[in-house]
């Protein structure tokens, strides 16, 4: 048997863990693809991924901050992602 899986739209915040502002330009890629399957957060640390299942992993780096790998039901559970800097 097949296992089918729905693709679906996720979005989320990134944000300093400690002063809470948004972090714009973080790049979110989806962990074993193509490297060409990233975005960066918008201005206000935003972002938007489509196609994505609930298997799917995804990593979060910015400049001076710890990347992040998160799965879609942590962000699907929470949208709020904290990045800690080194």
């Amino acid at each position: 048997m097949k296992e089918i899986l729905i693709a679906t739209l996720l979005s989320g915040l990134v944000v300093d863990s400690e002063t809470k502002e948004p972090i714009p330009a973080a790049r979110i890629e989806v962990v074993g693809e193509a490297s060409n399957n990233h975005i960066y957060t918008d201005f206000d640390g935003n972002f938007e991924l489509d196609s994505l299942n609930d298997t799917t992993k995804i990593r979060i780096s910015f400049i001076s901050y710890q990347d992040t790998v998160l799965t879609y039901e942590d962000i699907k559970n929470n949208s709020l992602i904290n990045l800690t800097t080194y």
